[in-house]
């Protein structure tokens, strides 16, 4: 009976741990919570091991032999590590034709990198697991129930758990082809057949996530890009997800300010606090506030669950799934921080358009200005971000609400789909098209 209870706290340890921690990594285990996480799953194996009479030689800790197992983990480690990399980085691509890459990894510094394997890797995954499955779990089953029923259980377990402490990795498969569903987009916004040199690994790459959502295998009609077709950049927030609203609300009860008619409600009138143009005749009582409360308020609203309340725009995930259906190939592109992921992911599958897009982009760990103050909204390294990755992704246009973004965007040569508020009205430019939604959007890509 104690094995069992045993099994269950590692289930509910492994489905627990990754919605509690796992926005701290990039890459699996890589964090100093991971390592605190993985050093108390130890201490518990530990305890259950006493309670069940486990003694050392049974979790593999005898001393004698510990150096030649070494030696041989070692070696098998790195044979298999050094053939998984052959084949994926030679065989694979050209078997499929393109290339398959691990898309955490290129917002890893190499010196990172090296400290993920060295330290973060065994600490916060490998040693923890070990000690709990293949040393007390194994060892719990193995004195009960004997060798083959044993294993058969564990394994079972590993299953249940969703691979504890490693996270739950889903990716883009590929997309299955669907002939038949070509539709030619009216003028400036077809797709050219060449738009210049490579984009680095990005272009027609495989990209994969590090998540708790399990599998993405992509659309189940997704098409071949061709030269009729779009690749698309979508914001998210006041795109896809309605945020200022609700986000202005709760500033408002946080400091007592009186909002205008929800209608003109925007970010513009927080703007107006800085720029000095009369704030106090939109919204009373601002003046109260400084930038530094206001900073503060940020951090505090979104490391809460505000992100996962939001709404979806009417009509957006029916446009979306058009625009799939039409041939386009949609990435999903906000400048909320990478640590953000697993409740951005959350949402967008709970919204029903997670698998619309080919990718999600989060704006990286530790890609910011220094010299801009923690906690406020920086537009001008967010454009720089976004237009950064509208080169590398070889982007046709982008659907944006931001001023700033839209025009940087715009200057860099991305076609934007403006997505109308109160607080980008006087925004114009040769390549910003000014859009009122989602339908309007569908419309401009003759989406019938």
């Amino acid at each position: 009976m104690r094995i069992w209870l045993f099994a269950i706290v590692l289930v509910l340890w492994g489905n627990l741990l990754h919605p509690l921690i796992g926005s701290t990594a990039i890459l699996p285990g890589g964090s100093w919570p991971f390592v605190v996480a993985g050093a108390a799953l130890v201490v518990v194996s530990l305890f259950a091991a006493r309670a069940l009479g486990l003694d050392a030689a049974t979790l593999g800790l005898r001393p004698a032999g510990a150096f030649r197992g070494f030696l041989i983990g070692a070696f098998a480690g790195a044979f298999v590590a050094t053939s998984a990399v052959a084949i994926m980085r030679g065989i694979v691509p050209a078997l499929i034709g393109q290339p398959v890459i691990y898309e955490p990894l290129s917002r890893v510094a190499a010196g990172d990198l090296s400290t993920h394997i060295a330290f973060f890797l065994p600490f916060g995954a490998v040693i923890p697991e070990e000690f709990a499955f293949r040393g007390t779990l194994l060892g719990g089953l193995l004195a009960r129930y004997g060798v083959r029923t044993a294993v058969g259980r564990r394994v079972r377990a590993l299953a249940r758990d969703g691979r504890l402490l490693h996270g739950h990795e889903h990716y883009d498969a590929g997309r299955s082809d669907r002939s038949g569903h070509r539709r030619r987009v009216r003028g400036p916004f077809r797709r050219r057949r060449h738009h210049g040199g490579p984009a680095g690994d990005h272009r027609f790459a495989l990209d994969h996530y590090r998540g708790p959502l399990g599998v993405q295998c992509g659309h189940p009609r997704w098409a071949p890009l061709s030269e009729d077709r779009l690749k698309l950049g979508i914001d998210l927030d006041d795109v896809m997800a309605i945020c200022s609203v609700p986000y202005l609300r709760r500033f408002a009860q946080e400091f007592n300010v009186e909002l205008p008619d929800e209608t003109q409600i925007g970010w513009h009138l927080l703007s107006q606090r800085e720029g000095g143009t009369g704030y106090d005749t939109v919204v009373p009582g601002l003046e109260r506030v400084t930038p530094e409360q206001r900073d503060q308020f940020r951090i505090r609203l979104y490391d809460s669950t505000f992100f996962a309340e939001l709404e979806v725009y009417k009509d957006c995930p029916v446009v979306l799934e058009r625009l799939v259906a039409a041939g386009h190939e949609l990435y999903f592109i906000t400048a909320r921080a990478e640590r953000r992921r697993y409740i951005t992911e959350t949402w967008l599958r709970e919204k029903g358009i997670f698998d619309h897009a080919k990718a999600v982009h989060l704006k990286p760990m530790g890609d910011f200005r220094p010299e801009y103050p923690r906690g406020r909204y920086d537009p001008a390294g967010s454009a720089d971000y976004k237009v950064r990755l509208a080169k590398e992704l070889e982007l046709d246009a982008f659907c944006e609400d931001d001023v700033v973004i839209s025009q940087t965007l715009a200057k860099a040569g991305v076609r934007v789909f403006l997505f109308d508020q109160p607080w980008n009205r006087e925004v114009k430019g040769d390549r910003i098209t000014r859009v009122a939604g989602w339908t309007d959007l569908a419309q401009h890509l003759d989406l019938s």
